[in-house]
């Protein structure tokens, strides 16, 4: 897991071409301009998902892994948190679901991260994360998240 403030996401361009392509998408991105959905970025290795909510509160979610994916996630507007929890602590809710890339889990977290305006957190294959949390109560949320294949 990394959280940068969005002015040092570059620095992690170098982790590969996927992730460098996914950045400078987002460097470059119109984000007022999209509408909630699914944006190819570069086929099924590098795509977008605009969304917006309400958040939940945090007993009502669970955490997820993913084998082929890395997440960047980026609040735009509204504030969560996402609760980050070691893999081999959690116990599994189900078995791995290969076509989304998924497996959900439940368990106690180790470190809690506030997604606001300005942050970005990067979740890499195999960190558990419990995202859509509200922080004090559900609010509305509008979110960009980069589905990076590692």
């Amino acid at each position: 897991m990394i959280v940068v403030n969005l002015d040092m996401l570059s620095k992690f361009k170098v982790v590969s071409n996927n992730m460098r392509i996914a950045i400078e998408y987002l460097e470059t991105a119109d984000i007022d301009s999209f509408a909630d959905g699914k944006y190819e970025i570069k086929g099924d290795d590098v795509y977008a998902m605009v969304s917006s909510y309400t958040t939940f509160p945090a007993q009502e979610r669970e955490y997820e892994t993913h084998d082929r994916y890395a997440d960047i996630q980026c609040v735009f507007s509204g504030k969560e948190d996402a609760f980050y929890a070691d893999k081999r602590g959690l116990s599994p809710t189900g078995a791995y679901i290969p076509d989304k890339d998924k497996q959900n889990f439940v368990g106690e977290q180790q470190a809690v991260i506030r997604l606001q305006p300005g942050v970005a957190a990067i979740f890499l294959p195999n960190d558990a994360h419990k995202v859509c949390c509200a922080v004090d109560q559900p609010e509305p949320v509008r979110k960009f998240l980069i589905k990076v294949k590692i």
